[in-house]
């Protein structure tokens, strides 16, 4: 099952995934390490894909989705990425908090 509105194969749609954020070397930039599981990712991101654009601590980073399944999506970070490259998490326990 795909959420209203999402592409067949996810394409389209965006995720709110946690994070733990810590300063950048710039006012408009965080440094963000997400842990889905045994996938991480780690890097910087504009200040702008924060959900509550705090400056340390946990938040969560607007992530986009690449492809579906009924149970799994991958999703890339829009980031100058330090270690990782594509997430993958469950369907189930994020699709509330999926956009458009």
């Amino acid at each position: 099952m795909r959420k209203e509105g999402m592409g067949a194969d996810g394409m389209g749609t965006r995720v709110w995934l946690p994070c733990t954020v810590s300063p950048g070397q710039f006012s408009n930039e965080r440094a963000v390490s997400i842990n889905l599981g045994d996938r991480n990712w780690s890097g910087f991101v504009n200040v702008s894909l924060l959900k509550t654009k705090v400056e340390e601590g946990e938040d969560q980073v607007l992530a986009n989705i690449l492809c579906s399944t009924e149970k799994t999506f991958q999703a890339s970070i829009p980031g100058e990425a330090i270690r990782g490259a594509v997430l993958e998490g469950s369907m189930s326990k994020y699709r509330e908090s999926m956009v458009q």
